[in-house]
């Protein structure tokens, strides 16, 4: 009689177990049949089996093949595991790992990301308080001040100096001059800021206006308002007619400009000294009202001082002596410069000539020429005899005490300005008789006091190291 043998080991079959006929024996390890063993049961529930029962080694070496869904373990024993279950396990871990490590990538990214954007928005809020807290004052685009003077186009340029140069430009339908800084006076943009909010809190019929402002690319621009006829250094010096400055066009000047500087040394909050008083810092209006510029190199109170108040105080010809000698700054050194430009007004002369070969000093030029040929040497003679000498005596003799050598010898800018109106109001606009030489009795009493009242005191400290030839200044 012949037995058959049915192999169902290691198949992993659940449902009811198969019946094996009298002439059959059923080999069923490894199945999870109903019923089966309890060490079945266990079987059924692990990521492998051991089939060595079935899959022994062959004399070849080469264990037979695998049921379906499983794979070759051990070529030793021939063991073989189910794909889908070791598979599925691993496959699982693998996404659970996954899962934990992009979590946690999410999580870093998130509060990257929102530490950004807080950096972002404190440092934007925080320059946007910074640059548009002066009130009236525009923060204009680089690219429209460029467009304005064709890319900072040559032909545009209507002036420069020691901070930058200026420029001619149509913003917004309306002319402003453009003052670009080179790249030698960039400073940093605190600095800068504070410049802006200074300007900013300046405003007074005799003072240019600042109307905006660009900082972009370490660039550095302030748009300030047109002046049409130019600056006096120009009409004084440069233009031979006499046309534009006659003699109360001049004496108008002198006025504006000492009413400009009162107005800073009195009335700024803080003071304000200007350092750089002289003809081309004197602007013009379409009016011929005078109006004080660059402020750039302006001196402030201590608990404002930035870096562009430790710049050179001035230009040579123009500089307090004292200021040479101590490097210490007040008003009064700009009521020096203020002198040496009156002294220009009215002799036509430069505040440095060397053409004057023993005189190269303006004052020193007034002194002598009025000593040996007279005050009326000293007049412009542009001016020919339409002026009022007894005026224009006065306005010398002033301008000679502005330039004293002494700080203590100066008028205040306020005394300087009571004297300059009384001598506007008292003259009409015809030609006054000659009032004779300069005298003490130039004055009247009252100015002459005025002339010795306590100066201010205030004293700035400077960190200018800028050495000046030897000569003589005074």
């Amino acid at each position: 009689m012949f037995y058959m043998v049915s192999y169902l080991t290691c198949n992993f079959l659940s449902g009811p177990a198969p019946k094996a006929s009298n002439q059959t024996s059923l080999a069923s390890q490894g199945n999870c049949f109903d019923g089966a063993s309890a060490n079945d049961k266990i079987k059924c529930y692990q990521s492998y089996y051991n089939c060595d029962i079935f899959f022994q080694s062959v004399p070849n070496g080469s264990c037979p093949n695998c049921p379906a869904q499983q794979s070759l373990q051990d070529e030793a024993t021939c063991v073989c595991t189910i794909n889908a279950l070791k598979e599925g396990a691993a496959s699982h871990n693998r996404t659970k790992v996954i899962g934990f490590i992009s979590g946690g990538i999410a999580l870093i990214v998130c509060v990257l990301i929102i530490w950004w954007g807080w950096s972002a928005m404190k440092k934007w809020k925080s320059v946007k308080d910074l640059w548009e807290g002066p009130e009236g004052i525009q923060r204009f685009l680089y690219q429209d001040l460029s467009r304005a003077t064709n890319g900072f186009d040559s032909s545009h340029e209507i002036g420069h100096g020691g901070f930058g140069k200026v420029y001619c430009g149509l913003v917004n339908g309306k002319t402003v001059a453009i003052k670009r800084a080179h790249e030698s006076s960039i400073q940093s943009t605190a600095g800068f800021c504070n410049e802006v909010i200074l300007l900013s809190r300046l405003h007074h019929r005799n003072l240019v206006r600042l109307l905006g402002f660009c900082e972009e690319d370490k660039t550095q621009i302030l748009v300030y308002e047109y002046m049409p006829n130019g600056n006096l250094n120009t009409l004084l010096f440069k233009n031979k007619g006499t046309e534009q400055l006659d003699w109360l066009k001049r004496l108008d000047i002198a006025l504006g400009v000492a009413q400009g500087l009162d107005y800073l040394h009195s009335f700024a909050d803080p003071p304000v000294i200007h350092r750089d008083v002289k003809p081309s810092n004197v602007l013009l209006d379409d009016n011929m009202v005078a109006k004080l510029s660059d402020f750039g190199i302006s001196k402030v109170a201590p608990e404002f001082e930035t870096e562009f108040s430790t710049r050179p105080a001035g230009t040579i010809g123009y500089i307090d002596p004292q200021y040479v000698l101590r490097e210490h700054l007040t008003t009064a050194s700009d009521v020096y410069s203020f002198g040496m430009v009156l002294m220009e007004l009215v002799s036509g002369q430069r505040a440095i000539d060397k053409t004057r070969i023993n005189d190269i000093n303006l004052v020193e030029w007034v002194k002598l020429t009025s000593e040996t040929e007279g005050p009326r040497s000293i007049i412009d003679p542009r001016l020919g005899e339409d002026y009022p000498e007894r005026v224009y005596y006065d306005m010398i003799r002033l301008a000679l005490d502005c330039a004293s050598f002494e700080t203590h010898d100066r008028p205040s800018m306020k005394v300087v300005v009571s004297i300059l109106e009384n001598c506007r109001w008292s003259v009409a606009p015809h030609i006054l008789e000659p009032a004779g030489d300069i005298d003490e009795g130039s004055f009247n009493e009252k100015q002459q006091e005025e002339c010795h009242l306590t100066k201010s005191t205030e004293t700035i400290s400077s960190d200018d190291d800028r050495s000046f030839p030897s000569g003589k200044i005074i």
